[in-house]
């Protein structure tokens, strides 16, 4: 059939009103058509007639899925959406993203040819009995019909393949679900949740914790994630930005499995990095180029090579050129730029650091006055006057707060003058520190 992009596609085989999956490898298509034709004998049927049928659906996306790199995987997707839209497997909340479905499907099967026939033959095709009877045929025509000759449909200048692509993507986005694998599992350890057993979903969006209901318990883009861990199994190790998770799972490794391939290919195609350290200029290594914590933005044109040591990049918060070695970074695993409440939290503290480092300083001239009014308030005396001012004149002519190599003779601090045991604890002090 010429299908290119084989991922997350599996064999699916129908028996009367029956559908199971074959998985996409390890299953043998005979034997499943084997047990259709017991069934058939066990109805006192005959084999030949056994109503047996195969069928091809996709299950899984990766993150960085591109319909325009394989049209007969994206027609194969785009005709599974419509199917299960008019099924009623794929449902909204929203009227106007059905009727936003239906347009772009209107405009696949017959460009900007516009007639009340086509469209009642959308209508048909992609939306449900139920619905259709709610609000009637005539009234679906209608928006379906002015949807239709808005924006991009009207011209007929989007090829009916770049159209396919945006209904599949839209399909994807809106239902991460469907287009997931699920685990069974129980969580060991980890932040308190309402249920300790309950199913992680897989998707192209991230890993999801659902109950029975498929509420969502706990939902976490591939960007929280800092590690998995299947050395335990049969269990997985989840680091992440919001908590550690110690799942229990029949399947650990290959749930790991999966997470790590999605991670791995985020952060190969992800053009985001988060300094590891300080990063000095190459000109003057005194100069900072970067702060550990900061987001880089690597440029990765046509001569880019996984296989680079150096890279060339901007600090996303100064503006400035980078140039950094590849172990001074961390690609993260995104496609989009991270918000700024996501960076805090991979570096926490860092937003915290920058702005206490980029506030302006103080003149150098407070901080020996500031010494000298701490030294007037607790160190010892100097000579006879008890005045405020001899006091001043008196640590002008020996400055005890000022750096000296002589040895001391009494403490400075003057609650402890009259205490022998300290004073001389003090004053060795200050000799060792010499």
């Amino acid at each position: 059939m010429g299908l290119k992009d084989t991922y997350g596609f599996s064999l699916y085989i129908s028996f009367y009103e029956k559908m199971w999956s074959l998985g996409s490898c390890g299953k043998h298509v005979l034997d499943a058509v084997s047990q259709c034709e017991q069934e058939m004998r066990r109805q006192g049927k005959e084999e030949k007639d056994t109503p047996w049928s195969l069928s091809i659906r996709k299950e899984l996306f990766t993150p960085w899925h591109d319909c325009s790199t394989d049209d007969i995987s994206t027609d194969l997707i785009y005709r599974q959406v419509i199917k299960e839209i008019k099924s009623g497997e794929y449902v909204s909340e929203k009227e106007d993203e059905y009727v936003q479905l239906a347009a772009k499907h209107y405009y696949i099967q017959f460009g900007s040819d516009h007639s009340r026939e086509n469209a009642h033959r959308v209508v048909e095709g992609c939306i449900t009995t139920p619905l259709i009877e709610n609000k009637s045929m005539g009234k679906w025509i209608q928006l379906i019909s002015a949807a239709h000759l808005e924006g991009p449909y009207v011209n007929g200048k989007q090829s009916k393949e770049s159209v396919k692509g945006a209904l599949v993507d839209s399909a994807r986005e809106k239902w991460p679900l469907h287009f997931s694998k699920f685990y069974e599992v129980t969580m060991l350890s980890g932040p308190p949740l309402a249920k300790s057993k309950f199913v992680v979903a897989v998707n192209w969006k991230g890993i999801f914790f659902i109950d029975e209901r498929e509420k969502r318990l706990v939902e976490l883009s591939y960007l929280d994630v800092k590690d998995v861990n299947t050395m335990n199994a049969p269990s997985v190790n989840l680091s992440t930005i919001q908590g550690d998770f110690v799942l229990r799972c029949a399947e650990a490794l290959d749930m790991g499995a999966l997470i790590e391939r999605n991670l791995e290919g985020l952060r190969q195609r992800s053009v985001y990095a988060l300094a590891q350290q300080d990063i000095n200029g190459p000109d003057d290594p005194m100069v900072l180029d970067c702060k550990r914590g900061d987001l880089l933005l690597v440029e990765k044109d046509e001569y880019y090579s996984p296989k680079e040591t150096w890279l060339r990049a901007t600090n996303q918060r100064t503006g400035d050129s980078v140039r950094a070695h590849r172990d001074s970074v961390q690609f993260l695993p995104t496609l989009t730029r991270p918000s700024e409440e996501t960076l805090e939290l991979l570096s926490p503290g860092q937003k915290k650091r920058s702005a206490a480092q980029s506030a302006p300083q103080r003149d150098e001239t407070v901080a020996p006055l500031s010494l000298k009014e701490f030294a007037l308030e607790n160190f010892r005396t100097v000579g006879k006057d008890g005045s405020r001012q001899g006091q001043y004149r008196a640590l002008s002519r020996e400055k005890l707060w000022a750096c000296s190599r002589e040895p001391l003779k009494q403490p400075l601090m003057k609650s402890l003058v009259r205490n022998s045991e300290l004073s001389y604890l003090a004053c060795n002090a200050s000799i060792y520190i010499l």
